[in-house]
């Protein structure tokens, strides 16, 4: 048994030689860049599907690529789909068709592709299993996988289409059938094919494919997402800007639309804090951002400079008010002197007291309305400075010395709407 199953793995080994040798005298190369970049486009859908376990997809996709632009690139994926979908149906033909491209990958590729050494491991594992299957089938009276199905081992050419899609949860419908999820490949007739593709919170897209008799034919969607909406529950006048874009102020009734995707969004208003936050947006989906933007302490500042304000203007009023009284006491009394009338001693003295009074008001009053324009001017800056940090500059203090002049300078940028 020993040797009939030695003898099985030989004649296994010597028609995979066979079968390289004389596979590896005739390659395809692509005739044109057109038919290289088809060759790219099919490898990179087989190399999606195998990723996402749909082999027989894979196995269609990098046979087509395999046609267009024959690589060892291409063989090697090609042999991994055959030998994946193997563990799935047992069927012995794609195993010999495996160990087939992964000898001519061993044989073709450049010494330093790590294909290369993947490959002559794989075939180590796939030779002992075909010979084993072999050894089993000549126990049953049967021929070896490559004397009976050696035809077998090379796909027949099909009319088929494969349809994918880029977004998540695409199905296909073809001329009105089960939809179905993509990719698949499907067989059909030669001639012209209905073809819908449709995927949640994307818009349908339905186009006329013609599929070519013995070929397959690569359709992919690239379904447009429906746009999603950004609600925001922030107090009124809040200015919103979404990837530095100013696009509203608050409140917005409906929300602001935007296409499917992750945005930069920052919530700003003058006196309060500003609020910024990365959404990420659904297709046809609602994302609401709420915040609490509390009042800066340079806003209740501002408040407090000008009730100071108010309160400096308030005494600059009484003193003036003061020092007028006191001049017309004393300028009725100077009125009388003027007159002829003989003042007695103490209207002398109140004629002195309001005259010293008045000086003093006056004097009190420039002071006074000096600190009240002074607090205006203070309570005005702080008030209009007060911009949002991502919006506006902070104010800036900074020393100033000069030739007789020592002091500070305050700078800063107005946002006066």
């Amino acid at each position: 048994m020993a040797e009939c199953g030695r003898g099985g793995m030989k004649r296994a080994i010597g028609l995979l030689s066979l079968l390289v040798v004389s596979t590896a005298s005739v390659r395809v190369y692509a005739q044109d860049g057109g038919e290289l970049e088809r060759s790219k486009r099919y490898f990179e859908q087989g190399k999606r599907a195998i990723e996402d376990g749909r082999f027989l997809v894979a196995i269609a996709a990098l046979e087509e690529a395999q046609r267009l632009a024959s690589r060892p690139s291409t063989k090697f994926g090609l042999a991994t789909a055959l030998r994946l979908q193997y563990v799935v149906d047992k069927e012995p033909t794609k195993l010999l068709r495996a160990a087939v491209l992964f000898r001519q990958v061993v044989l073709e590729a450049p010494e330093d592709d790590e294909r290369r050494g993947k490959a002559a491991v794989l075939l180590a594992d796939l030779e002992p299993e075909l010979a084993r299957i072999d050894e089993q089938r000549q126990r049953e009276g049967k021929g070896t996988v490559a004397e009976t199905e050696g035809e077998g081992a090379v796909l027949q050419a099909k009319t088929q289409l494969l349809v994918s899609s880029v977004a998540n949860g695409s199905v296909i419908t073809i001329d009105g059938g089960k939809a179905r999820s993509a990719p698949l490949v499907v067989e059909v007739t030669p001639g012209s094919h209905r073809v819908r593709g449709d995927a949640p919170g994307h818009f349908a897209d339905e186009r006329e494919v013609v599929a070519v008799e013995g070929r397959l034919v690569d359709i992919e969607f690239v379904l447009r997402a429906k746009p999603g909406v950004i609600v925001f529950r922030v107090t009124p006048g809040a200015r919103i800007t979404v990837d530095d874009r100013l696009v509203g102020e608050t409140p917005v009734a409906n929300g602001i639309a935007v296409a499917a995707g992750t945005y930069s969004v920052v919530l700003t208003r003058r006196g309060h804090g500003f609020h910024a936050a990365e959404v990420t947006v659904p297709p046809d989906g609602t994302v609401v951002v709420s915040a609490a933007l509390p009042r800066t302490t340079q806003r209740l500042v501002s408040y407090w400079l000008a009730s100071g304000t108010v309160a400096a203007a308030a005494a600059g009023v009484a003193t003036s008010w003061l020092a007028m009284a006191a001049r017309s006491r004393a300028e009725d009394i100077e009125a009388r002197r003027r007159a002829g009338s003989a003042l007695m001693p103490d209207e002398v003295v109140a004629h002195d007291d309001d005259v010293g009074r008045h000086n003093s008001l006056v004097a009190a009053s420039y002071v006074v309305w000096a600190g009240a324009a002074a607090l205006g001017i203070a309570a005005g800056l702080a008030y209009f400075a007060d911009l949002p940090a991502p919006q506006g500059q902070h104010p800036v203090l900074a020393p100033m010395v000069g030739e007789g002049v020592v002091g500070v300078t305050y700078s800063s940028v107005l946002d006066i709407p």
